[in-house]
């Protein structure tokens, strides 16, 4: 179980000037965009322009601020994100575009090596309690957006406040909030 400070993130800019992104977790940790087997940012899109090509990756992404974006993605169709949309997944190795609806939009995304990851993502909101676990080799990935979570193993807990995120290793963890409402990825080997 490891809590992860907003404070701590590594924002870096696109290379295109478009945007910036903060890198959040990755495995293995510190490896480069070549080699990561999954990996859980979120983004600032500035300005509307074409998406990075990850060859042999799969992409989820939710919008966590701003007015939306149009997304044109090579064999789906056109698809429109917002704040109360669901998880939209593509392939990272197609080409894809986005136009921003109404200005400046942050997101979450997780990336697995298709070869060996696979995730999914969904917003959740919870008051009271819940019991996550992940299987084997996998992990919970848990950022949160609005409220305090509490996450506890049994034998410790740690707090999360809002753009921190909670990392829960293979196991059963219980996770209590009054009305919290946060992004969970299931990262598993395939």
């Amino acid at each position: 179980m490891r809590l992860i400070r907003s404070s701590d993130y590594v924002v870096k800019p696109w290379k295109n000037g478009g945007g910036s992104l903060a890198d959040i977790v990755m495995s293995p940790e510190g490896a480069g965009l070549d080699q990561f087997d999954w990996r859980v940012s979120t983004a600032h899109v500035g300005s509307d322009g074409p998406f990075s090509i990850f060859p042999g990756i799969d992409r989820g992404m939710l919008i966590l601020a701003g007015e939306g974006m149009q997304l044109d993605v090579e064999a789906h169709p056109r698809i429109v994100l917002g704040l109360a949309s669901p998880t939209f997944s593509f392939p990272g190795d197609v080409p894809a575009s986005a136009k921003l609806t109404s200005g400046p939009v942050d997101d979450l995304n997780v990336m697995t090596r298709r070869d060996r990851f696979k995730h999914t993502l969904e917003r959740r909101t919870l008051s009271g309690k819940a019991t996550v676990a992940s299987i084997s080799g996998g992990v919970i990935v848990i950022y949160l957006e609005r409220g305090t979570l509490v996450a506890s193993d049994g034998t410790a807990s740690i707090t999360a406040n809002p753009r921190d995120t909670i990392v829960l290793s293979p196991a059963t963890h219980s996770l209590a909030s009054d009305g919290a409402t946060f992004c969970i990825a299931a990262i598993q080997p395939v």
